[in-house]
């Protein structure tokens, strides 16, 4: 690694086996003046994303897929903290689980709002689920 926390080298997530899991943003990292704990644990939780959306990938069972939904949401809320943002469920991305049949693009038109569009028959999100 080089000295520059802020390089993109810095700034990849790694899985185990060597391959990327995910790069962070430059310029939002050197902005947010983000300290190499940050960084690395930024990381670690890009790392943890893509575990979590595998698992969801193996299963159809609805409440495991709740549940490992719900650990989506709390990593969101560990990547606002990390990132230096205040804690804002609006500003997650819960649409882009795996599984989840509500609709994308209408769902990214209202991230930052309180008002999200739900499919109803969505495993996830659907029938009893608050959003």
């Amino acid at each position: 690694m080089t000295n520059d926390i802020y390089s993109v080298e810095n700034l990849t997530a790694h899985f185990a086996d060597g391959e990327t899991a995910a790069v962070l943003n430059t310029h939002l990292a050197r902005n947010q003046q983000l300290s190499a704990e940050e960084i690395e644990l930024l990381k670690d939780t890009h790392v943890m994303r893509v575990l979590i959306f595998t698992a969801m990938e193996k299963t159809d069972d609805p409440k495991i897929l709740k549940g490992f939904a719900k650990i989506f949401e709390d990593l969101e809320y560990t990547q606002q903290e990390l990132w230096g943002f205040g804690k804002d469920s609006k500003f997650h991305r819960w649409f882009e689980v795996p599984k989840c049949s509500c609709p994308k693009l209408d769902n990214l038109d209202r991230i930052g709002h309180k008002d999200n569009v739900i499919n109803l028959s969505c495993v996830i999100h659907g029938d009893e689920n608050e959003f």
